[in-house]
């Protein structure tokens, strides 16, 4: 799997769109291996951030897959400065290979018209040759996409990162941290902590179940039962109470009948007396009524004529009320027509008359008022057309005229301070015109023109010049370090292949001493019982004595031991040494072919600019001799010239700008003169100004005047007719009268209407009268069926006892009947507990058994895997991942260096210990190596760790995010050669995240990254 490019917008810190990264093209995919450089918090780990969320839409900072929480709420994803825009979008894509075929995946966002963030939105397509917009794959749902690209590629996202990213610094840390703490990075780096969280969960799953059992037996013991005695003696007791409650049950019943009787005679005995002494009360009430209920019926015989007496009256106070509303009508006729002849008088002194009519005064006011309103708009007319023209004289005027303020009256003034501004600058023009005499308003602006062409022309000269200079002392710089580095390449070219023949010389001899030890093992295999051997005492096979060839074979074995030893110490030498100038002419071979670039760039840019240069100056006529100074000189002449043209256009823009402010003036004094003409005119008909008032005002008042007057006279007539109308309805109401009152032996109305009761009243005496009648009904039923319930009580008696022995009796026996019931109720209540107990304890028995075959496999999966903290399990997962990490990382080192080899660590080992090639297989601890061999060491364990997550899948992009912060020089040196070499070997794209100028200044092709004032970052490649 190979990145071949990616492409991003307003993502993190990047603002807005930028150019794509190309890593499979261009000088990235040329040299394979470059440096992503940039200060810390630049955004260099963007860069991986964009692959991840095109990909699988995540971020290695962030749990889970992107969220709208991230990017509201958490302000994560998109630049700030582009969140806060209405409309903004952001993306990432990435373009990436694998197996000869062509992908492109983006994840983007954007915002809605109401400035909310639409849902993620992701694509992914196939990319043939032959269409380079691809196929875009048919994908709906938006978790499918990563999927997908996890299918493609054959690495789910925690495979990816852990391949692509090496975590070379981590593992550096790893080299050197004792047990415990490797335990817990081991973890972490490899993704294993699911074996520390099972051995937790086992533990703890299966403690959670012994406590439930323990809880459970503790409930079972806690079970109280009766014992089989005592549940024989509540039963008997039971049975008895039973017999002896069915008596005093019958017993209970005929007393309680009894006493029921004789209850209801003594209620009866009490209600009949308390019906005589309500019947005592409700005489008494009768006779305290009687008058009321006199002049009741007096009443109901008058009631028929309510009617015509209520008529009768009406009339009588409607005669009463016209002649007050007469009085009333004529008093305010009166005060209206003297208010009337004082508007009169108003009028005529407001439109400059003796006298006025009633009839003429409106018309002569409407008049007045109309001619005082014509002068008053031709007024506001040419005050409405001054004002515009005031105004823009105000705002255009020089500021030094102090005709910022001016008014109407100033005009005169302004004239002369404008006449004299006017003569001052037309001198000034006259002095520049004497130096410019060609210059005119209309050809100033093209030779002003000229003037800065020019001067730019000698500016762009003298800095192309300065970079021609600096590239010849650049030239000049390298050519030293160039011929030295030369002369040590040839000179270290002849001394590795001697040093190469050599190592081959003590492989030879390593070889030779080796065959010589196996054959003399080979030739006597008694090498034991050789040794066993003793002088004096006879060898178990022959039977001698004697022993000459066991003390010569252990000597000369002997011998070819140490001859192994000293060939493999030449051997190691040798291979030391050749190592060493072959690192040396590797890296001595790449500053000289970086330096021959750079040479080589600077001769063609060199040769580039001349010809752009000696074009420039033959285009505009310009000394090929001619040098910086000259052109400083002529500049400084330009910049006079400028100076001078640009303060002549100045002077004739303000004298244009005044020329114009004299015209304006005196449009503006022929305007001031009508003013003044109309405003006479207006003071002679009327010398104030609230004329629009008082003329509404008379207008409004002798209307109201009149149209209360024209009332008055409306009322009164209509109090005529009213009057008319009463006179004849009292006539027709008193003929009717007299038959009746005649027929009641009643003289008068007054009379008749004397006995005539209000409402309320007659209302409150008849509910009187009906309640009295009412009560006496009911108490008169009362007391017949309080005499009826007295005899059937008599006649219901079932015994001669006298009442208060029929209540003692039931008493008695209703106390005895509730004290067995209690007793009884116990034993019964405690029975049905023993038996509720007997049940729960038998569901319990069954519920433990349950319980504890349940629990069963959880106790084992304790006893293999489970501890509180999750050690056991870990650790025995993660002594095989280090073991099979460490295999793939040492089929790694040995393309890295022959010298090293990772040893598996063993038990309650705290260190990691390495086998030195170089000294007979020594073991070393990780502490005794140098910081470049612990770099190589941690590089090749990174890399393992990504063949591990990888599995079959060729990454062939890789990039290290961490670990050289803490080398130094000649480790960092040594760090270089080793990804130079790494990425030589496997033609992979290396890409190094890092801030160190060491590594810029060896690895020359660059991602820059860096951050604005505005907080923004940009990135650029550089070589």
């Amino acid at each position: 799997m190979k990145i071949r490019q990616i492409r991003f917008r307003n993502i993190n810190s990047f603002y807005g769109e930028h150019e794509p990264i190309r890593f499979a093209d261009g000088l990235l995919g040329e040299t394979g291996l470059f440096v992503i450089s940039g200060p810390t918090g630049a955004g260099k780990s963007t860069l991986l951030d964009v692959m991840t969320l095109a990909l699988f839409n995540r971020l290695p900072r962030l749990n889970g897959a992107i969220s709208g929480a991230n990017i509201e709420a958490d302000g994560l994803i998109v630049n700030r400065q582009a969140a806060a825009e209405p409309n903004t979008a952001a993306y990432a894509e990435v373009e990436y290979e694998v197996d000869g075929n062509r992908y492109r995946s983006r994840w983007s966002i954007r915002k809605n018209r109401n400035n909310n963030w639409n849902n993620y939105d992701m694509e992914l397509a196939h990319l043939p040759d032959d269409k380079p917009e691809g196929n875009l794959f048919p994908i709906k749902n938006l978790l499918d996409f990563p999927k997908k690209n996890e299918e493609l590629i054959g690495l789910s996202y925690e495979q990816f990162i852990k391949s692509i990213v090496l975590a070379q610094g981590a593992f550096d840390q790893f080299l050197k941290s004792r047990a415990s703490e490797r335990s817990k990075m081991l973890e972490k780096l490899t993704g294993t902590e699911i074996y520390r969280q099972l051995s937790k969960r086992a533990f703890d799953h299966n403690k959670w179940l012994d406590q439930q059992i323990s809880d459970k037996r503790i409930s079972i013991s806690s079970i109280r039962m009766l014992s089989d005695e005592k549940v024989a003696e509540l039963t008997d007791q039971l049975t008895k109470a039973d017999e002896r409650l069915d008596e005093l049950k019958a017993q209970t019943k005929l007393f309680e009948a009894e006493k029921k009787v004789v209850d209801d005679a003594e209620k009866a005995e009490i209600a009949l007396a308390r019906c005589a002494k309500d019947d005592e009360k409700l005489q008494v009430r009768f006779t305290e009524f009687a008058p009321d209920r006199l002049r009741l019926t007096q009443h109901d015989l008058v009631t028929p004529l309510a009617g015509l007496l209520t008529e009768l009256a009406s009339t009588e106070r409607a005669l009463t009320n016209l002649k007050q509303h007469r009085a009333t009508a004529q008093a305010d006729t009166a005060r209206l027509t003297t208010q009337q002849d004082e508007l009169l008088v108003d009028a005529a002194t407001f439109v400059g008359k003796k006298k006025l009519s009633q009839k003429d005064v409106v018309g002569s006011v409407e008049a007045f008022r109309d001619q005082l309103k014509a002068l008053q708009e031709q007024l506001v007319g040419a005050q409405n057309a001054a004002a515009p023209l005031l105004q823009t004289i105000r705002q255009q005027a020089p500021a030094a005229l102090g005709l910022k303020q001016l008014t109407l009256t100033d005009v005169v003034i302004a004239q002369q301070q404008v006449n004299a501004e006017q003569a001052t600058i037309q001198r000034q023009i006259d002095a520049l015109q004497t130096t410019y005499a060609d210059v005119s308003p209309t050809t100033l602006a093209a030779r002003l023109q000229q003037a800065i062409d020019r001067d730019k022309l000698l500016t762009t000269l003298a800095l192309l010049e300065e970079e021609q200079q600096d590239r010849i002392l650049k030239g000049q710089k390298i050519a030293e370090p160039i011929g030295a580095l030369l002369a040590d390449v040839e000179a270290n070219i002849p001394l590795l292949a001697a040093a190469q023949v050599q190592e081959q010389l003590a492989n030879e001899a390593v070889a030779q001493a080796e065959t010589a030890q196996r054959r003399m093992s080979e030739e006597v295999n008694l090498t034991a019982l050789r040794e066993g051997l003793t002088d004096g005492d006879p060898c178990p096979l022959c039977g001698s004595l004697e022993h000459p060839y066991a003390t010569h074979f252990v000597n000369q074995l002997g011998t070819v031991a140490a001859q192994v030893l000293l060939a493999k110490e030449d051997q190691r030498q040798a291979a030391a040494a050749t190592k060493q100038l072959s690192d040396t002419l590797i890296k001595q071979e790449a500053q000289l072919a970086e330096a021959n670039r750079t040479q080589n760039t600077l001769r063609e840019q060199f040769r580039a600019k001349r010809d752009e240069i000696n074009e420039l100056r033959e285009k505009n006529g310009i000394d090929p001799e001619a040098g910086p100074e000259a052109f400083k000189s002529e500049q400084r002449g330009l910049a006079t010239e400028q100076s001078d043209l640009n303060a002549l256009r100045s002077l004739w823009e303000q004298l244009r700008t005044l020329q114009q402010l004299t015209q304006q003036l005196i449009d503006l004094q022929h305007y001031n003169q009508t003013i003044q003409i109309i405003t006479a005119q207006k003071q002679q008909l009327y010398a104030g100004e609230d004329w629009v008032g008082r003329a509404g005002a008379l207008l409004k008042s002798l209307a109201d005047v009149q149209s209360r007057l024209a009332t008055q006279t409306e009322v009164q007539r209509r109090l005529d007719e009213d009057e008319r109308r009463v006179l004849g309805d009292e006539r027709r109401v008193v003929t009717a009268l007299k038959p009746l009152l005649k027929k009641l032996n009643l003289d008068t109305a007054e009379a008749a209407r004397a006995q005539l009761l209000d409402t309320p009243t007659t209302q409150k005496l008849r509910k009187l009268r009906d309640e009295l009648d009412r009560d006496r009904i009911e108490l008169d039923q009362r007391t017949a069926d309080e005499q009826r319930r007295l005899d059937n009580a008599h006649k219901a008696r079932k015994t001669d006892l006298l009442p208060a022995d029929v209540k003692a009796t039931f008493d008695a026996a209703r106390r005895e009947h509730d004290k067995i019931l209690s007793e009884s109720g116990y034993a019964r209540s405690a029975l049905d507990s023993n038996k509720k107990s007997l049940a729960s304890h038998q569901k319990s028995i069954a519920e433990l058994g349950q319980m504890e075959a349940d629990a069963m496999p959880w106790k084992e999966l304790n006893k293999l895997i489970g501890s509180a903290k999750g050690d056991n399990f870990s650790k025995f997962a993660q002594s095989l991942t280090l073991a099979q990490l460490i295999g793939l990382a040492n089929r790694r080192l040995k393309d890295l260096t022959d010298r090293y080899l990772l040893l598996s660590p063993r038990d309650e080992q705290e260190e990691l210990f390495v086998v030195d090639l170089y000294q007979g297989q020594a073991e070393r601890t990780i502490a005794s190596l140098s910081g470049g061999e612990t770099f190589t060491l941690s590089l090749a364990l990174a890399l393992g760790l990504s063949d591990l997550a990888s599995q079959n899948v060729q990454i062939d992009s890789l990039f290290i995010d961490e670990g050289f912060g803490t080398l130094d020089p000649d480790s960092l040196d040594t760090a270089i050669v080793m990804l130079e070499k790494l990425q030589q070997d496997s033609q992979k794209t290396i890409g190094i995240i890092s801030h160190r100028h060491e590594i810029k200044e060896r690895i020359t092709v660059q991602i820059q990254v860096e951050r604005g004032i505005d907080g923004n970052s940009r990135c650029y490649i550089s070589s």
